[in-house]
């Protein structure tokens, strides 16, 4: 009787994980060339409040390309044609280099402004040449779901299921 209790709560639990959201990342590949030195690139992506971005824009590996990569990235409704209204900026914080520099990385939340983000690529001064943009987002782990009624059903299940339990233990000690 007592296997019996034990399996009806594992299969209780497992029904409510099996519930909960699974984290899905969305990988964006962006390539393009910055021919001149007032040019920059603009990439917008609908983001969601609290995801996870990781971003990295690395000049093309070509002997001839000296591409100073500079990553901007914009809140939404914020205008993105003058960096210093930059939510986000980095110009050497990447870990490859190219044309004897660094390239750009950015690892950030993103906060209660979900929606359309703009990511802006340049050239550092009148640095020219091709590029890649790699951005992988992640919905954030700290987001929990409201339970619905299915899952407030399961929850109560699982914790009566506890309680029941912890009596009947109490009774046979």
């Amino acid at each position: 009787m007592k296997n019996s209790w034990l399996r009806s709560l594992m299969f209780l639990l497992t029904a409510a994980i099996s519930f909960a959201p699974s984290l899905h990342a969305d990988e964006f590949h962006f390539a393009g060339t910055i021919a001149t030195a007032d040019q920059y690139d603009l990439y917008p992506l609908n983001l969601a409040a609290g995801t996870h971005v990781v971003a990295d824009l690395i000049c093309a590996p070509d002997p001839n390309n000296t591409l100073d990569t500079v990553l901007t990235v914009f809140a939404p409704g914020v205008d993105p044609s003058d960096v210093a209204n930059a939510t986000y900026y980095n110009d050497d914080g990447g870990t490859e280099v190219c044309g004897g520099f660094r390239s750009s990385h950015l690892d950030f939340f993103v906060g209660a402004d979900g929606g359309d983000w703009t990511f802006r690529v340049d050239g550092f001064g009148s640095a020219t040449g091709d590029y890649t943009l790699d951005i992988v987002t992640t919905a954030s782990i700290v987001a929990i779901p409201a339970l619905d009624t299915v899952g407030l059903g399961l929850l109560s299940l699982l914790l009566g299921g506890a309680a029941m339990l912890l009596l009947r233990r109490q009774r046979h000690a």
